[in-house]
């Protein structure tokens, strides 16, 4: 039996913690947050906006704003997977700590997208029944399809 603990091998997603594409995934994360938000404010998404005025059009916003959200999902998911590995099996690992904390802002800046489209939602539910019959994102989304 050896003393030195046993380790996860985790190349497959990144190299390592300060790696190029370590880096670039979270350079990306950051962009697609810029965008999200970039779309939402162009959209009008927002808790005292009123909805577009055709049902496809309603339809193809929410549909764009999902397809942004889900693609922004599994990246940040897949980093804080990456990152908790570290953390949660080295509590002394300062890099991991420190990246952590960095994704944990991001994160809160995906939470609040989140909320606030949310809340878009909510005061334009009367408007969804007609909208959601239009095929694309919003109706596989209301169907569980994705």
């Amino acid at each position: 039996m050896t003393d030195k603990p046993a380790r996860w091998d985790l190349t497959n997603i990144f190299p390592g913690l300060e790696s190029d594409a370590y880096n670039q995934a979270v350079d990306d994360l950051k962009a697609r947050l810029d965008d999200l938000d970039a779309y939402m404010a162009a959209q009008s998404i927002a808790a005292d906006a009123a909805p577009p005025d055709e049902p496809a059009a309603l339809a193809q916003t929410i549909g764009g704003y999902l397809e942004r959200m889900n693609a922004l999902q599994r990246l940040f998911r897949t980093l804080q997977a990456y990152i908790h590995s570290f953390v949660t099996t080295d509590s002394y690992n300062t890099t991991a700590r420190r990246l952590q904390s960095q994704l944990d802002m991001l994160g809160v800046r995906l939470r609040q997208q989140g909320t606030r489209f949310q809340s878009w939602v909510g005061r334009i539910a009367d408007h969804l029944p007609q909208a959601l019959t239009h095929p694309g994102p919003a109706q596989e989304h209301k169907r569980g399809g994705r």
